[in-house]
């Protein structure tokens, strides 16, 4: 997962010219977007798929 702070800095600073947003566009899409998106999607299947299964102390309360 991408450190909060990068992401904060990242939305914060916007880089001044082309070639660098043209530069933070394929950071973003290299080593933020995927990343991120592959864990959520994931999680999101493993709790759908799982729940009954992982959560069973939750489901008790």
């Amino acid at each position: 997962m991408p450190s909060q702070q990068g992401l904060e800095r990242l939305c914060r600073s916007p880089p001044p010219n082309s070639h660098e947003m043209l530069s933070v566009r394929q950071n973003w899409n290299s080593e933020v977007a995927h990343p991120m998106l592959d864990y959520i999607r994931s999680y999101w299947i493993r709790s759908d798929l799982e729940y009954q299964e992982d959560d069973q102390p939750l489901a008790s309360y």
